[in-house]
Parts: C-alpha cells; structure tokens; sequence
C-alpha cells in the first residue's frame, strides 16, 4: 500500500531434491505412485537438459505397505524421476556435501532396526569422511535423514519398556565416530 515495487530476487533451481519418507499414502502401488507423486513432479519438470538436479528418497512405513516394490522401481532401478537423476542403488543413501558435511538417509523399514548391510555401507563412509578430513581440515559433519523419530520415543518410553529402542541410531554413531 505503500506505492513501493516489489522486486523478487532471482531465484535457481536445487540441484537436490529429497523426500523424506511416505512418498504415497495411505498405501504404496505402481499406480498410486504415478497418480500422487510421479504426476505432480512431472508437472513441474518433465525433463532436464543440461545438468540435472538429483533426487534421492527415504521410504516411510506407507512406502513398504507392497514390501518397498513401486519405490524400489522409481527410485533405484530407474535413471530419471521426471526431470531429477535418480542416484541411489537402495533404500538408504548417502550425500557428500561441501566442507566434509554428509547427508545419511536411513531406512527403518516398518520401524525396526538400521540393518546390518545399511550399517556396513554407513560404516564404510568412515574412511571417506576421514579422507576428506585430511584434504580440507574439517572435521565430518553429519546430517541424518531418518523417517521416524526414535531417538526421540526412546528417550521418552525407554525406561518404561526396557524392549524400545532407538533404531541402532547410537550404533551408527559410534560407528561413524
């Protein structure tokens, strides 16, 4: 109301995309996915031409109601997601980022524990992050991407039910150092 202009700064597109888990709900299919997710991304970027941004995806509990089948598809035996690359072979992942930062992508599946091929490909970034230490000086920094939060409910419920745990989340960590 003031008579002033706004002007927007020019904005860029993301080179990454992350979904973080329950891509489709309430549950997963081939067609449910191309309806509620697939559609809409392609919408707003059918294809790439240059360089094209990334996508990479956790899986939620809904996402593994057809044992992980139309995610699996989409996000790890294709090489496209509309317009994203796809780069993960598995339901997890891991982004290296500038200045030794790492973006870990777990899956849960349905709520149990970080299994032991996920905990050896985390396990197995350690050199990795310690190479990059000796290349910039930094020390590694970690991002977790992980679709439910146990380290929260066990710190709320772990002294009541001696059987709750946080997902092999402290494992990981002493894993990674």
């Amino acid at each position: 109301q003031t008579g002033k202009t706004f002007t927007s700064p020019n904005t860029e597109r993301g080179a990454v995309l992350i979904f973080g888990g329950d891509e489709v709900y309430p549950t997963a299919s081939r067609e449910v996915y191309n309806e509620r997710l697939v559609a809409a991304y392609e919408t707003a970027l059918r294809y790439s031409d240059s360089t094209p941004p990334h996508v990479f995806a956790l899986p939620g509990n809904h996402d593994w109601y057809d044992s992980l089948v139309a995610f699996t598809r989409l996000f790890t035996a294709r090489p496209w997601f509309a317009g994203w690359r796809t780069r993960q072979k598995r339901s997890y992942f891991a982004l290296k980022l500038p200045h030794n930062w790492w973006l870990l992508g777990t899956d849960v599946q349905l709520g149990s524990d970080i299994d032991a091929p996920q905990m050896d490909y985390f396990e197995s970034l350690a050199k990795d992050m310690e190479d990059e230490k000796q290349k910039t000086n930094e020390d590694a920094r970690i991002i977790l991407c992980h679709a439910e939060p146990h380290w929260i409910r066990a710190a709320e419920f772990g002294g009541d039910d001696p059987n709750f745990n946080e997902s092999n989340l402290k494992l990981l960590e002493k894993r990674l150092g």
